[in-house]
This record gives structure tokens, sequence and C-alpha cells, in this order.
């Protein structure tokens, strides 16, 4: 749990930032997926972790990150087919403050709404039956279509009610997170995450 707040950051002041760099411990020879989510988080939480003497953050389960310090979840294909839902693979745990400190982000499952407004949820620390809760709502905004992949920005990336005791309530609900980028096989079908159903035919 979070015993001592950070630094306030200004609203939507360093969310598009790359995670701050010395707080990831594992290598970054990690081959990083094709397809899967890409997140910083939170800019100014990692970099708050990477200041402490003991701060670190784990990545596990296939979790890599890029050359802007973003982690890369990777799509956990057998689930890219279900509409509108994208689940992810991996983990990371930040840790410090001689373990006072422990938020653990696990499996993140992107859920897209009918006009582009979306959720994130992650598996429940608290939870014994891998429960899960929802960490961030999102507006999808930007699509670009390359190849065979599909690319899909969220922007306006908040924190939801249920996620503020991941982070020991030193958030509030509607505290802004780092925007997110989701990239997937392009599908054979014309529909696309956020495209009203009624649009469908």
């Amino acid at each position: 749990m979070v015993q001592q707040k950070e630094q306030v950051v200004p609203e939507g002041a360093e969310e598009s930032q790359a995670t701050a760099p010395g707080a990831v411990e594992e290598s970054r020879a990690t081959a990083s997926p094709v397809h899967g989510l890409r997140w910083a988080i939170k800019t100014s939480f990692v970099a708050y972790v990477a200041r402490m003497q003991d701060g670190r953050a784990h990545l596990g389960n296939g979790v890599a990150v890029n050359e802007r310090n973003e982690l890369i979840f990777p799509l956990e294909e057998d689930a890219a087919s279900v509409a509108e839902t994208f689940a992810f693979g991996g983990d990371v745990r930040f840790v410090g403050h001689f373990g006072m400190l422990s938020v653990h982000i696990a499996l993140p499952r992107v859920v897209v709404r009918a006009g582009g407004r979306g959720e994130l949820t992650v598996l429940d620390p608290a939870s014994r039956d891998g429960g899960r809760l929802r960490l961030v709502t999102f507006d999808l905004t930007g699509r670009r279509t390359e190849g065979g992949i599909e690319e899909w920005h969220a922007t306006d990336v908040r924190l939801a009610p249920e996620g503020v005791e991941l982070f020991g309530d030193v958030y509030e609900a509607g505290e802004p997170f780092a925007p997110l980028t989701i990239t997937v096989p392009r599908p054979e079908r014309p529909e696309h995450p956020g495209r009203p159903e009624g649009n469908h035919g």
C-alpha cells in the first residue's frame, strides 16, 4: 500500500511522456511483441518509484519495455477474436519503501463500448478467485492500419473509482493517466472497436 503521497503533477502535464527508466529492472533485450498494449501507466508515479532508493518495477510473463520506456503487455491471441474485447498477458509490480509500496498490474483487458469509450480492467489483487477491477477509462481516438495490423490510440485516460485503492488512495477518481496504444491483428470483418452496433450493416 502506498503510504506517502507523490508530488502532485498538474492535470495532463506529464502523461504523454514515457515511463521513467530508472524504475524498470528488467533488461531491454527482451523482444517486444508485435501485438499488444503499449502503456506508460502514469509517468509521475513511475518517476516517483524511480526516485526511491529501493524503488523497482518488476516485469513478468512477457512484458517488455520499448525505446520510449513504455511497457508492452503481449496480446493473448486466443482472446483477440472476441468482439470489442482485447486481453493481454503479463504483469508489472512496482515496489518500494521497504515493502510498504506495492502496486501490481496484471493481465490487463480492454473493453471498448459504442461511441469509442472504453475501459481497462486488471486482476484484483484482493480477490481470491481471479476477480477483476476497472482501473482506468478512456476515449478511443486515432486508428492506423498498416500491413496486417491495426493500431488504436486512447486518450483522456482517467483513473476509475475502483482503481483508487490499488494506488493506496493517493489519487482520486478521474486522475489523468498516460495515453495507451492497442496493436492487434487486422480483422477480416469490417467492424472495428467503438463502432456503434446500429451501423454495422
